[in-house]
């Protein structure tokens, strides 16, 4: 008597392959939007701490806090010494891309996919590390008005404001204000802020 060898055809693999193909294809989208979106958020929460520490530092090395005593041009003068080589400085944003990106473009937009104003963060720029930018708006060079955007990933886009731009004010005692802003006051407030940023 012949044994009697089982198995798929061809065309049942070929079948049961195009379904794993189209399922694949349905969740890959969205395992790589959960996976950007927890990397913002992991590195929201790394340069922001990085930030207030540093200010807090500028405090115990310079004796007084930035809030009160400086004009927007001397903060990063003062701020990039609290940060690691290589942080740079640059007193100006345009000058600042102009030498450091050699051809590469930084184009922010706001959240809604409108041109960002880079006029507000043209008084001033730390690049701390490739990832991580800080810049420093001081409206008509008041020694109490400030605001500090930080760019969470640098050169990674998508350099958008609500993603991986935010923007700070400073407060008295140079304390990071969240609440000058809408999108960086959700962070805060809503705990699933970033896993339910549409792509």
């Amino acid at each position: 008597m012949k044994k009697r060898l089982l198995g798929f055809t061809l065309a049942e693999v070929l079948i049961t392959l195009g379904i794993i193909g189209v399922v694949a294809a349905m969740t890959m989208p969205v395992l790589i939007t959960n996976i950007r979106n927890t990397e913002l958020q992991s590195r929201f929460k790394k340069t922001t701490a990085e930030l207030q520490n540093a200010l807090q530092k500028v405090q115990f090395d310079e004796g007084q806090t930035l809030y009160g005593n400086y004009t927007g041009p001397s903060i990063p003068k003062i701020l990039v010494k609290q940060f690691k080589e290589p942080a740079i400085r640059n007193d100006q944003y345009e000058i600042l891309f102009q030498s450091k990106l050699k051809g590469r473009d930084l184009i922010y937009k706001n959240y809604d996919n409108s041109d960002f104003n880079t006029r507000l963060i043209d008084d001033g720029t730390i690049i701390v590390n490739d990832n991580f930018f800080i810049f420093i708006n001081n409206d008509e060079h008041s020694k109490t008005n400030y605001q500090l955007y930080i760019d969470t990933n640098g050169y990674k886009r998508p350099n958008k404001e609500g993603y991986d731009l935010f923007k700070f004010c400073l407060k008295p005692n140079d304390r990071l204000d969240y609440t000058c802003d809408e999108y960086t006051q959700r962070t805060f407030t809503e705990k699933d802020y970033f896993k339910n940023l549409p792509r």
